[in-house]
Order: structure tokens, then C-alpha cells, then sequence
């Protein structure tokens, strides 16, 4: 699956981000990039990730810069990088698979990667508003999330879009 954003910070225009997922006999790849600033980027940011079969997470690295760190996120994780929304569908196929229903809440872990690169790891709660929406609630914040039944994410409430494809 490919996706490529906008990414919007205070509702203006923040870049774009492309990311791709393949899957095969041992699990799903992914891959991320976001070119953050405009109209001219003034900082990328990359990353790969592995998980296991069921959409687990393994193992994820990334690299802003000429900095690389790796990251062991607990495997159910909601990982929340900026210029990263795809990755929120990936919480969202889970608890699909897992047999969430509309209306109902699933606590989650949250591993949100600053722009330093430090990583803090949160609790919050994924709710299935229903059809495409959800809602991703971590101490007095909310962010809603779309996600499409293809599993790509439609929108991050202000800071991403789907750009989509012909």
C-alpha cells in the first residue's frame, strides 16, 4: 500500500509525506519520509519499521537528518511521528482485527517521537467513533483520524491529508 500526505501545521501548509507497506511471509515493511517546510523543505525526516504478521511492532528506525536512532515500541503501540500518519491506520487495522465494534474504546500505549528525536512513551485511549472515524485521547489532548476501509489514512485533524491518486 502506498499513501502520500499533506502535512499542515497551524493550518498552513507543512511539507508532504510519502510512505509504503509491503507485506509478506514474515510479516509487513514500512517505509516513511517527510519532507518537513515550505515551500522549500528545511528538514526530512525517515523511517522503517518492521511487524510481525498481526501488525506488531518489532522493531523501527529513524533518521532526521544525519541522526538515526532505533526504537523497540511495545508492540501494540500507537506510534505518533510527525510527518508520519500512516501509521495511525496501522492501530486502526489492529483493533479492527481484533474485533473493536463502533462506539467502543481500546486503551493503547502511545509512542510519540518528538523533533529532538526523544522518545515518550503515553497512555491514551483509541475510540471507533464508526465508519471512517476514530479518536486518539492522550492526557487532555484529542485527535481525530480518519481511516479509510482500505486501511489508509484519510486525514489527521489539522496536520495531514491524503492526496489522492488518479
Amino acid at each position: 500500500m502506498d499513501q502520500e500526505h499533506r502535512l499542515y501545521a497551524r493550518n498552513l501548509r507543512a511539507g508532504t509525506s510519502e510512505y509504503r507497506e509491503l507485506t509478506g511471509t514474515e510479516g509487513t515493511s514500512v517505509d516513511f519520509e517527510a519532507a518537513l517546510g515550505e515551500p522549500v523543505p528545511s528538514r526530512v525526516v525517515a523511517g522503517r519499521a518492521s511487524l510481525d504478521l498481526d501488525l506488531r511492532w518489532k522493531v523501527m528506525e529513524l533518521r532526521r537528518g544525519d541522526v538515526s536512532r532505533s526504537y523497540s515500541p511495545a508492540p501494540e503501540a500507537l506510534i505518533d511521528v510527525a510527518g508520519a500518519p500512516a501509521l495511525y491506520g496501522l492501530t486502526a487495522r489492529r483493533l479492527l482485527a481484533d474485533g473493536i465494534l463502533p462506539g467502543q474504546a481500546r486503551a493503547v500505549e502511545i509512542l510519540r517521537i518528538g523533533d529532538d528525536g526523544e522518545a515518550r512513551t503515553l497512555a491514551g485511549r483509541v475510540i471507533w467513533l464508526g465508519g471512517r472515524e476514530w479518536r486518539l485521547l492522550a492526557r487532555a489532548e484529542a485527535t481525530s483520524f480518519a481511516v479509510r476501509p482500505d486501511g489508509a489514512v484519510a486525514n489527521v485533524q489539522g496536520a495531514a491529508e491524503l492526496i489522492e491518486r488518479g
